[in-house]
């Protein structure tokens, strides 16, 4: 069987700040394909989960820290709590499931 967990599980607690210098950060948007994927129950994900950090001037945000927490579900872990966005204003943090499906 099959657990099945989405970023809906998962909050993007906020963005920290960028670099010095740069833009301020806005918003946050879900990289593809880090909704909806499947894994067995206390597996991996397949792929990272991941957010697009844009600055309010419409620019990707680079070097925004990202806080990641768990707000649904028991017994998951990520591999980190706070990731820096990168020069495409990507941040990721991979992500194990629980031991139970749901």
């Amino acid at each position: 069987m099959f657990a099945r967990r989405i970023l809906g599980g998962l909050a993007v607690v906020g963005v920290v700040a960028c670099g010095d210098g740069l833009p301020k950060p806005a918003s946050l948007e879900i990289v593809t394909p880090s909704d909806g994927q499947i894994a067995a129950a206390g597996a991996v994900v397949p792929e990272p989960l991941a957010v697009r950090v844009t600055a309010d001037d419409g620019t990707r945000a680079v070097r925004a820290e990202v806080r990641w927490r768990i707000v649904a579900g028991t017994g998951a872990l990520l591999s980190d709590t706070v990731t820096v966005s990168d020069g495409l204003g990507e941040a990721q943090v991979w992500l194990t499931l629980g031991p139970t499906e749901g």
